[in-house]
């Protein structure tokens, strides 16, 4: 079953067209990737771990507003550069990454959920799988349910809050949630 590496999210936040910098990547199997753009007006999120694109991505945009989730299957650890972009000047950027192991290499995504206002999200997993949830809320801290393990957690920024959890696959419909302002919901 996947699971997240022990060491702590890496995030970051910036207002910017893009932004482009050495970070620290995990020794893991792949890095997964959550950003949230406020503001975006339906602009593309991309991300790069040292010049190269994800193994697999998700992203969609809703009233302007991107989250977009991807993971890097075999991304090189230590310090390398991290692009984010496909923003306006004047965008903010929420970005958030952390290691995960023991992913299929090939489809790390099964599939993919959106729901917009919702308290909760119902997920259909597999036995073997995790179910990992990266939502938007509009600037209040975010409280993931007690089933669920906090991956990260941003705080507010320009307004919008960016946060992550996740839960153990049980072959059947597991359900992700926060208590929180109205948000939006992304798997």
């Amino acid at each position: 079953m996947p699971s997240f590496v022990g060491t702590a999210a890496v995030q970051f936040q910036f207002t910017a067209a893009s932004n482009s910098a050495s970070r620290e990547i995990p020794v893991a199997d792949a890095i997964f990737v959550g950003v949230v753009m406020y503001t975006g007006k339906g602009d593309t999120i991309a991300v790069t771990i040292a010049g190269s694109g994800p193994t697999s991505s998700f992203q969609d945009t809703t009233s302007g507003n991107n989250v977009y989730m991807a993971v890097f299957v075999g991304a090189p650890s230590g310090a390398q550069t991290v692009e984010v972009s496909g923003g306006d000047a004047g965008d903010n950027f929420l970005c958030a990454y952390r290691g995960i192991n023991d992913v299929d290499t090939t489809t790390p995504f099964d599939g993919t959920v959106r729901t917009q206002g919702a308290g909760s999200i119902d997920i259909v997993t597999t036995s073997d799988g995790l179910a990992v949830a990266v939502v938007m809320s509009d600037g209040v801290d975010l409280t993931e349910g007690a089933a669920d393990t906090e991956q990260w957690q941003s705080g507010s920024f320009a307004g919008v809050s960016n946060a992550c959890a996740s839960t153990p696959g049980t072959g059947g419909t597991v359900t992700i949630s926060w208590t929180a302002g109205a948000s939006s919901w992304y798997i």
